[in-house]
């Protein structure tokens, strides 16, 4: 009878188990299909068209089958619509499969962490939080999220290998690694520093190590066939928009001080957690396991650190503590402390502080929650994937003279407006780094440069002089704009959504730039270099050890370029060091579109804006040695 009793209890408790999970993944499951992508507002359009420029490119990269690495490079992966939910060009197979995966994934954490947890108060109180501080679209964010689910299968094969874990590790390996490089790439590294753990924690042996090494490279180079990527060029140049990312798209929101202060509270307490965990066990081999746990949390939680803090606008900040909760409880061991443990004092914080710390609006995300999913269902039924449903007619025509001068001539956009080709039924001929400012790195820079100084170089260029967080628009992409200069000729200047732009043609004599090494020498810091005619400069300054170690805690040391006028006139730029590598020239300043356009008919100068000197000047000389290393090449066709 006891035995019966037993069972029935058992079993009423899977079911409820069960229930509650259902309950969670269908909450979290997507209440919309797709992201409608709409005409701009004319008025605002060059203000709002970058972000969805960039997410529509994507999708342009996919069905025109552009090489990925190669002829399309970006922080994203090819899979990269599938998380923004952009459904041109896509297949609708591989969003009800996406989001399905997705749905399995939180049905089957929750129910093993219910099923497994001696604390079960705590893993509930977890699935609140998280359910309360999720967005209601997850957008770019399912590279965290899913990051985050890695984690949890990883930490349960460690404990209990089964054929479920791996599989599932795979799937979300390939997902990340095609979806977001950086996420994905990591991924990876935790991926075998746990296999490593498993064998030495003899859970499986070295044969079966080998074969779980294997397994996702082969899934990788395998679908990078049918995905339309060049592997090596892929990791290499995705390398390049990581590190240039966190050399030169750093920012301070006037929240920053007051939120950073949020997260090392948060951490510390994770700190201290930790390290009861260590001296309470006096296993040494234990140890050496929760030590490498330990570690993979530590990567998991930097993560989410860098990606909240390097940019550091209020919208990143907030990403921090609405995913902190979840990574805690993907974590799992968390919630292996018996109920009365002393531990749980420390659990308590760890699971409600986010709510209380995050800057979002939370009962926004509550409101969004919601079991009814008919507008997932009714977005299903009426995706029909073609651009010009939802994308014409409207109202954002270009002038008539600049659309019969293009015709059906390639045309790209200079330094963002993407959207503003497609609403015009343009030949868009995407350079590799689509937009200037995310031309980070030298490296990047000549990408865009080779395509510009080579036959598939546009037809045409619609040009605005426009940057982002004060930098200097001439050196966003200073040898494209070399380019620009040396190879094409202004047709027209037009207004667009109330700013002036200019309709570039390619010169009929293209000529490809030569950049001839002249000389190299190094500068004092502080100091700077007179520019000089048809002169092209490489800029490379030298962190410190304390520089290096503050561009991985935080960001890559700032740097100013100060640009001092014949006048003595001084005006102030944002820049970065992988940016001053990139290069700079010229002995004039522009300041607005129409400067641009006015040097091609060589109207006379103001001495305002004739340059004497550029100057590189640290935020903080700490950071940097005290040489400058400048290298000249003369300008050649």
């Amino acid at each position: 009878m006891e035995t019966i009793k037993k069972a029935f209890l058992n079993n009423s408790s899977v079911f409820i188990y069960i229930i509650l999970s259902l309950l969670v993944a269908t909450l979290l499951f997507p209440n919309s299909f797709e992201m409608k992508v709409m005409p701009l507002d004319i008025s605002t359009h060059l203000s709002s068209s970058l972000d969805i420029s960039w997410a529509v490119a994507q999708n342009y990269a996919n069905f025109h089958n552009l090489i990925w690495g190669k002829e399309f490079v970006f922080t994203f992966g090819p899979l990269a619509p599938l998380a923004i939910r952009i459904t041109w060009g896509e297949s609708k197979i591989a969003f009800i499969l996406y989001d399905l995966f997705y749905f399995i994934n939180i049905f089957l954490i929750t129910f093993f962490s219910l099923k497994a947890a001696k604390n079960k108060i705590f893993v509930v109180l977890s699935i609140i939080s998280f359910l309360i501080l999720f967005p209601p679209n997850l957008g770019g964010s399912y590279a965290v999220v899913y990051f985050f689910i890695l984690i949890f299968w990883i930490f349960k094969s460690i404990e209990s290998p089964s054929k479920l874990s791996f599989l599932m590790q795979f799937i979300i390996l390939l997902i990340l690694f095609y979806t977001k490089f950086n996420t994905g790439l990591i991924s990876f590294l935790i991926y075998y520093l746990a296999i490593f753990l498993m064998l030495f924690d003899k859970k499986i042996n070295f044969k079966k190590a080998i074969v779980l090494i294997i397994i996702p490279i082969i899934l990788v180079v395998v679908s990078s066939f049918y995905l339309n990527v060049e592997l090596l060029k892929y990791i290499y140049y995705g390398s390049e928009m990581v590190s240039g990312y966190n050399e030169t798209m750093y920012m301070r929101a006037e929240s920053f001080s007051n939120e950073l202060e949020k997260v090392l509270i948060f951490v510390s307490i994770i700190i201290v957690y930790f390290i009861w965990k260590l001296f309470r066990e006096k296993n040494i081999r234990i140890n050496i396991k929760n030590l490498i746990l330990m570690a993979i949390f530590s990567i998991a939680i930097f993560v989410l650190y860098k990606q909240a803090f390097v940019r550091a606008d209020i919208g990143h900040m907030n990403g921090f503590f609405m995913y902190a909760t979840f990574l805690i409880f993907c974590t799992g061991s968390m919630f292996d402390n018996k109920l009365k443990e002393i531990s749980n004092i420390l659990l308590i914080p760890l699971i409600t502080l986010p709510v209380f710390f995050s800057s979002t609006d939370v009962m926004s995300n509550v409101n969004s929650l919601s079991l009814s999913k008919k507008e997932y269902f009714n977005g299903l039924n009426n995706s029909n994937y073609d651009f010009a449903t939802t994308l014409f007619p409207n109202s954002n025509s270009l002038p008539a003279s600049v659309l019969n001068e293009i015709g059906k001539q390639s045309v790209d956009v200079y330094p963002w407006d993407i959207m503003m080709l497609l609403e015009n039924d343009l030949n868009y001929a995407p350079r590799p780094i689509i937009q200037s400012y995310s031309a980070y790195t030298k490296e990047l820079e000549n990408l865009n440069f080779d395509f510009y100084n080579s036959k598939d170089a546009p037809k045409y260029i619609i040009y605005d002089y426009e940057t982002i967080d004060n930098r200097y628009p001439l050196f966003d992409e200073s040898k494209v704009n070399l380019a620009i200069q040396l190879n094409y000729h202004p047709v027209e200047k037009f207004k667009f959504s109330n700013k002036e732009l200019i309709l570039f043609e390619q010169n009929s004599n293209f000529k490809p730039i030569k950049l001839e090494l002249i000389d190299q020498y190094a500068i004092v810091i502080n100091s700077g270099i007179a520019p000089k005619k048809n002169v092209f400069y490489e800029v490379e300054l030298y962190n410190t050890l304390s520089g290096k170690l503050y561009s991985i805690l935080a960001n890559a040391p700032e740097v100013n370029i100060k640009i001092k006028t014949k006048n003595n006139k001084i005006i102030d730029h944002k820049t970065s060091n992988s940016l001053l590598k990139s290069g700079i020239f010229s002995e004039t300043y522009f300041k607005t579109t129409n400067d641009i356009f006015d040097s091609y008919f060589d109207k006379n100068i103001d001495p305002d804006f004739l340059i004497k000197e550029y100057q590189f000047v640290p935020v903080s000389s700490n950071y940097f040695e005290d040489k400058i290393k400048i290298t000249e090449y003369k300008i050649t066709q």
